[in-house]
């Protein structure tokens, strides 16, 4: 946590008040009995948790390992929907490899349509094309 305020403290926990080490919502969601006390819904809290350490320390068969970054956007209006945007830092590695997979991912532009092959007349002649 780098930073916590007095609704975090009420909301979820004094992480000022845990060591240093232990100062993380993922090992408090996961390893702290007093969240599943704070939770209703504790399992699709900690499943979301889960996967976010799974796509934080991501490893893609293709590119190797990746650091991302995450952040979680809330929509008062709709609290059952959530928006989670991952990106590399500008210029890592990382950066690269997504690029490199977004590359390979990207629609490809629709090809022209091939203009009809020309006949050949009985005596050998180009002829008009004809549509086949």
């Amino acid at each position: 946590m780098v930073s916590v305020t007095v609704l975090v403290e009420v909301l979820i926990t004094d992480f000022d008040a845990l060591p240093y080490r232990e100062r993380n919502f993922a090992r408090f969601v996961l390893l702290d009995p007093a969240a599943r006390d704070r939770y209703e819904n504790w399992d699709e809290v900690a499943e979301t948790v889960v996967a976010n350490l799974r796509l934080v320390a991501a490893r893609h068969p293709t590119v190797g390992g990746l650091t991302l970054h995450h952040e979680t956007l809330a929509f008062p209006a709709d609290p059952d929907q959530t928006l989670c945007l991952y990106t590399a830092e500008a210029g890592s590695p990382s950066a690269e490899a997504l690029a490199l997979l977004a590359s390979w991912s990207a629609p490809s532009a629709p090809s022209a349509p091939s203009a009809p092959a020309p006949t050949r007349t009985s005596r050998g002649v180009p002829g008009p094309a004809r549509e086949r």
